[in-house]
């Protein structure tokens, strides 16, 4: 009698199939997930540039005055309308006369979401001028 090797063939077959199935499955979540950190740092990067060059102006603005400003960027951190945006920058500015303070709450946000990637608050000492 002649046993045909047909089935073993076949069952082999189904292995290595299922064996790559499974191997694609993992590459595709890992390949994901990479995706996913990649933008997620990009924000955190693009973010953390809008709050620097937000901070920069208010330390060096010689007279600010106490206001709520909002400012819309794209992707390519350029100003646009906020039926473009990518991200919003607020910047909400007061004044403690008493301590000779202005104080500064910056906060970045993703503008589709809302989600807060950078707040912070900033304090400048105010010198007192003499008469």
């Amino acid at each position: 009698m002649h046993k045909s090797k047909a089935a073993l063939f076949l069952m082999e077959l189904l292995i290595v199939l299922m064996f790559f199935s499974v191997a694609s499955a993992v590459c595709l979540q890992l390949f994901f997930y990479a995706h996913k950190t990649n933008r997620e740092s990009s924000d955190l990067s693009n973010a953390n540039i809008l709050f620097t060059n937000a901070a920069e102006d208010f330390y060096h603005d010689s007279a600010p005055e106490a206001s709520e400003n909002t400012a819309f960027f794209d992707s390519d951190l350029n100003l646009c309308d906020p039926s473009c945006a990518a991200f919003t920058v607020t910047s909400k500015i007061t004044y403690n006369s008493d301590e000779n303070r202005v104080y500064d709450n910056i906060s970045v946000s993703l503008a589709g979401d809302g989600q807060i990637l950078i707040s912070k608050e900033l304090i400048r000492y105010e010198r007192l001028v003499k008469p």
